[in-house]
């Protein structure tokens, strides 16, 4: 069986700030439909190396690819519209918007790299769930709350919301940074399998 291809790969990637070394010369390929943890004590760079690996910093040495195209030093959008999605350690919401805006934001940027895909001529195709907002919302568990205001749900729904929007954007790639931060027992179980639910779809 063929091996699957890989979505998004960082060759011997290096993150200095000043003397410090963050990130010191770090490979890694991520292949479609895996399940890779990146694990580590704190300090040890491992939301630099996500930094890096998203455009969100530059690296100082190495090249990073997302399937085949060299990204190396590209912004954040660049990525995105590679098929890169992420997260971060504390969730970034439009806190004054509804829950379901947040979602129908991340959509009508997806509507927006629908022309890229075709030009590209990699245009595939998604979940169905992950076709309209409310969809998206049912799958993280968050259609009960759509009416809300972002900022008025727990912070552990807040953390879903922000999958929900990454979602929203059709990624090839989906990053969680310290995704099970600050959750209980129960969430990180229900977390989990969430996360497998989307590998599996």
């Amino acid at each position: 069986m063929s091996a699957k291809p890989v979505l998004l790969e960082a060759r011997e990637v290096t993150v200095r700030f000043g003397g410090l070394v963050a990130v010191d010369a770090v490979s890694a390929a991520f292949r479609a439909g895996e399940l890779v943890g990146i694990i580590g004590p704190n300090g040890a760079g491992k939301t630099t190396f996500f930094n890096a690996i998203s455009g969100v910093t530059e690296p100082t040495d190495g090249r990073l690819l997302a399937a085949g195209r060299d990204l190396t030093g590209a912004k954040p959008h660049r990525f995105a519209a590679r098929g890169l999605a992420r997260t971060f350690q504390t969730p970034r919401v439009f806190s004054d918007l509804t829950v379901l805006a947040n979602i129908e934001f991340g959509l009508k940027f997806a509507g927006r790299r629908r022309r890229q895909w075709l030009l590209w001529g990699d245009e595939v195709g998604v979940p169905w769930a992950l076709r309209d907002a409310a969809g998206i919302l049912k799958l993280v568990g968050l259609d009960a709350y759509a009416g809300m205001r972002a900022g008025d749900i727990t912070p552990s729904q807040q953390r879903l919301l922000e999958i929900g929007m990454a979602l929203s954007t059709r990624p090839k790639v989906l990053l969680l940074d310290e995704v099970a931060a600050g959750l209980t027992e129960a969430e990180v179980v229900e977390m989990a399998r969430l996360i497998r639910r989307l590998r599996d779809e």
